[in-house]
């Protein structure tokens, strides 16, 4: 199978954490960590 990419993109509280490993077991693949929150507060600049 051609690996793919799937990004979670959205406003907080809106399911994607959950969503994000059911993805990837019914795809067979892994869940990457968030650091768009830990870059954006090192670059200091605001998330939310």
């Amino acid at each position: 199978m051609t690996p793919r990419t799937i990004c979670l993109h959205g406003p907080e509280s809106t399911g994607k954490s959950t969503l994000a490993p059911q993805l990837a077991a019914f795809f067979g693949g892994q869940v990457l960590d968030e650091y768009g929150r830990d870059y954006a507060e090192a670059c200091g600049t605001d998330f939310t």
